[in-house]
């Protein structure tokens, strides 16, 4: 009972500081712009950023469910040693992430005025309605970035990189903070400016995780010809209580 306790012990302590980094990666962004905006770019620039909160939490019901469905299919298939199935359901997972991703993209930026009026610039905030569109789009360019992060951040906790974690979190944080110090300082564009450094902090922090999947002995490895639409029925159930989470 002791060994099996320190045994338990040993694996939450390992995957704490992971999994918190995982959950609170794309909170650092906001919490970044919304410091450094209502500082240098005023209150409405702020106000802006908060209407735009729905879109990260949008965008993490999907990629929650997709992480999460992807986790336990293919740890299960891991377990019996059933590496070919476990790369379907990985390969799987990457592709439709990945075109949900463009989708996703494209319909924020063509519908960015009535998205943003339907989050809450409008009425007696119709005067932020610019400032929310231009931080809407320029965000949605990193939603690539926002999705897959959390669809490969558990593989590569799986692979047991997650110092590559560690990476990408700081990498974010960095890129983020200097993005909107340039934006402000030298750029001078605005709330598209501030948007545009979360979406390359984001897909910078996402091409971290990418290349702890491409070192040397790894399990899980993408292939077009392993993709398989027939699995997702079960991935998205398997992922649906972290999607209502």
């Amino acid at each position: 009972m002791k060994s099996n306790k320190k045994l338990l012990r040993g694996i939450f302590n390992k995957y704490l500081g992971p999994n918190i980094l995982s959950e609170f990666t794309f909170s650092i962004c906001t919490v970044i712009d919304g410091i450094l905006s209502g500082q240098y770019l005023g209150d409405s620039a702020l106000a802006s950023i908060g209407i735009c909160t729905p879109f990260p939490s949008i965008l993490a019901v999907f990629a929650g469910m997709m992480g999460s469905g992807c986790l336990v299919k293919s740890s299960y298939y891991m377990g019996r040693g059933e590496k070919e199935n476990a790369n379907k359901v990985f390969s799987t997972v990457v592709f439709v992430s990945l075109l949900a991703s463009v989708i996703i993209t494209i319909i924020f930026i063509l519908f960015a005025i009535p998205i943003s009026s339907l989050f809450g610039a409008s009425g007696q905030a119709a005067d932020l309605l610019d400032g929310t569109v231009d931080y809407l789009v320029s965000c949605s360019i990193g939603t690539v970035g926002m999705i897959m992060y959390k669809v490969l951040s558990p593989i590569v906790q799986l692979e047991g990189k997650r110092m590559y974690i560690r990476i990408a979190t700081i990498v974010l944080a960095t890129l983020n903070i200097a993005g909107d110090l340039l934006n402000m300082y030298v750029f001078d564009r605005g709330l598209f400016g501030v948007g545009l450094a979360t979406a390359i902090s984001t897909i910078a922090a996402t091409a971290v995780l990418a290349v702890a999947l491409m070192t040397p002995r790894i399990s899980f490895i993408f292939s077009f010809k392993l993709i398989d639409f027939s699995v997702l029925p079960e991935l998205l159930y398997k992922g649906s209580p972290k999607a209502v989470r």
